[in-house]
């Protein structure tokens, strides 16, 4: 008979080594996670957002803190990014690198949340999850907000989950400042504001201590992000409505919000890509099943019943982040409709890690009948097609190749045309890659259908050339792909298209036209 103190010497044995391959497993997916964000980051051109960015990022300090006042734009990553690009400069490769950055630091808090409100191997598989998603890794290459913004979501809902934990006057104040900056870096952090809110109504001990605490995190809260939110209300007065450019969200939005937090921001699994993610769970739980013994393996779905009931026990776990999830999409998607348009997917990035902690949860919680490696390999053939189609397809408008493409075949007296300005930062994207001299000029936005209008602003603009470049964002208005389709391809013959070429979402025609005299003074000079 082995003797007790050689028994508990090879469970010990056996824990230590399941807790370094824990360790190991979780290193892995941290590399891999920070590799996919870092990788092949220059390779795509800037586009119009970032482009804002990187003006605001590039000017002065007193410009950028004037503007950030007016605006009421949230500062956090703006100071980050005008400091970054101050010191390390402006390719893209450099400055993205700060949301890689972001993005690799918010797997790490991925893993401690996790732990914090379920358990090593949720953590371990949210974190696997999150380090695969195409969303993530697609906004963790783009110099914008986003990346930021999960981070310090993350790091507000641990110092929450740590604060409904111990209750004391430290976790409060490390609760409320983490809660401040998340809000600072993006205004949806309301929203996620509002998920701690209701879950703190549903479980607040009775303590009065705990409640003065989390009354005084409130109120910290609320003074420190009152200037923004009352600069939101006076625009919204304004303008009539949040987001006034906004268009009114489909019923479905949030759905599909939801599916791209996993797959991606542009991803379709084709019936192939799911023929072979079933074939590969089927194949692997033929061989565990043989492997196990069939007996064996239902008696492992028998015994799996109570510990799938011990999970969704866990009731305060899962209810934070069903809320964590559910309120970011569904409130703004909901208060559209109230108060106007203010419903935008990406916006909602915040309760990514939701999704990915609760499909964890029921990843493992099944991890008896269908084994953890079989589930998560399941998972990576299905997202890998996702990440191939982003790292060899270009997802951004190409404004690098677009200004390489005039720069090569312009000629004297040639003129750059854009459908629309989008507040100069249209034209602005072409010149911070175009080393061109032509002149510019921005049409006016006259509205679809008006055909002597828009012939007159296209005169104005080519007023003595007898080429012009016509530059259409394929996100810009009606009126421009009536310009584009309806007006100089079927209805006027006065303007002869020379070529064509089709970039990622920006399209490129070189035409002819007649001389008609040249008018400084109505051309936007380069």
């Amino acid at each position: 008979m082995l003797r007790p103190n050689f028994i508990t010497l090879t469970q010990n044995s056996s824990a230590t080594l399941q807790a370094r391959m824990h360790t190991i497993l979780v290193l892995i997916t941290l590399l891999f996670g920070g590799v996919f964000r870092f990788f092949d980051l220059g390779s795509e051109s800037y586009w119009v957002d970032e482009i804002i960015m990187l003006r605001l990022a590039g000017d002065n300090f007193a410009a950028l803190m004037a503007h950030l006042i007016e605006s009421g734009r949230p500062p956090v990553y703006v100071l980050a990014a005008h400091v970054w690009v101050q010191t390390f400069g402006t390719s893209e490769t450099v400055a993205r690198a700060l949301s890689a950055l972001f993005a690799t630091a918010a797997l790490i808090t991925m893993y401690a949340v996790g732990r914090e409100l379920f358990s090593k191997k949720v953590a371990l598989v949210s974190t696997f999850l999150m380090a695969l998603s195409g969303y993530q890794i697609f906004y963790a290459q783009e110099l914008r907000y986003y990346s930021l913004f999960v981070l310090f979501t993350l790091l507000s809902f641990f110092a929450f989950v740590r604060f409904l934990r111990q209750k004391n006057l430290i976790t409060a104040l490390f609760f409320s400042f983490t809660t401040v900056l998340m809000f600072y870096t993006h205004t949806y952090g309301l929203f996620v504001i509002a998920a701690q809110g209701l879950a703190f109504l549903l479980f607040r001990p009775r303590e009065r201590r705990f409640i003065a605490f989390w009354g005084l995190s409130q109120v910290l809260i609320a003074a420190a992000i009152a200037p923004i939110f009352l600069k939101m209300f006076v625009m919204v007065e304004n303008q009539g409505g949040p987001m006034h450019w906004m268009s009114m969200p489909r019923p479905h939005e949030p759905i599909i919000t939801a599916y791209r937090y996993l797959f991606g921001y542009d991803a379709r699994l084709t019936p192939t890509e799911l023929a072979v993610g079933l074939a590969f769970l089927l194949l692997g739980m033929l061989g565990f099943i043989r492997w196990k013994g069939l007996q064996h393996w239902l008696g492992s779905v028998r015994s799996s019943i109570p510990a799938l009931r011990e999970q969704l026990h866990q009731k305060q776990a899962l209810t934070i982040t069903g809320l964590w999830l559910l309120l970011p999409l569904l409130l703004p998607f909901a208060l559209s409709f109230v108060l106007g348009p203010m419903f935008l997917g990406r916006y909602s990035i915040g309760a990514t890690p939701a999704l990915y902690l609760l499909l964890a949860v029921g990843i493992v919680s099944v991890r008896n009948i269908v084994p953890l490696g079989i589930t998560m390999g399941t998972v990576a053939v299905l997202m890998i097609p996702g990440l191939y189609s982003y790292y060899t397809h270009d997802m951004k408008e190409q404004w690098r190749d677009v200004a390489e493409y005039i720069e090569g075949h312009e000629q004297p007296g040639d003129m750059i045309v854009f459908t629309r300005s989008l507040n100069n930062m249209i034209p602005a994207s072409l010149r911070w890659y175009y080393q061109g001299d032509l002149p510019q000029c921005v049409m006016r936005d006259q509205g679809a259908g008006d055909d002597p209008a828009i012939y007159q602003d296209l005169e104005r603009c080519t007023r003595g050339s007898q080429r012009f470049w016509l530059i259409e964002r394929h996100r810009s208005t009606a009126y421009t792909r009536y310009v584009t389709t309806e007006f100089l391809g079927k209805r006027h013959t006065t303007f002869v298209k020379i070529d064509e070429q089709q970039f990622t979402d920006v399209t490129v025609y070189l035409l002819r036209t007649p001389a008609f005299g040249f008018d400084t003074q109505e051309v936007v000079s380069h």
